[in-house]
């Protein structure tokens, strides 16, 4: 796994580097809840997880366990 520019100690940053991942994302999450309610969408379900490996195993395992059929992947 590549830790990103500005994460020096590779043990530490890794893990603050996941933190860092999560609070932007549970901030992202938190401006699409407010869209959604502002547009009357009640219930939003929203879930994260994180794997260091695999970008495209961990999408198809999580995929295949939860005998999911669609997944959007969106960037802006």
């Amino acid at each position: 796994m590549c830790i990103p520019y500005g994460y020096v100690n590779p043990a530490s940053s890794t893990d603050q580097y996941f933190e860092d991942i999560k609070d932007k994302v549970a901030s992202w999450f938190d401006e699409v809840q407010l869209l959604a309610k502002v547009e009357g969408i009640t219930e939003l379900k929203t879930e994260t997880f994180t794997d260091p490996h695999s970008v495209i195993n961990s999408i198809l395992d999580y995929a295949i366990s939860r005998e999911i059929d669609l997944i959007v992947i969106g960037t802006k």
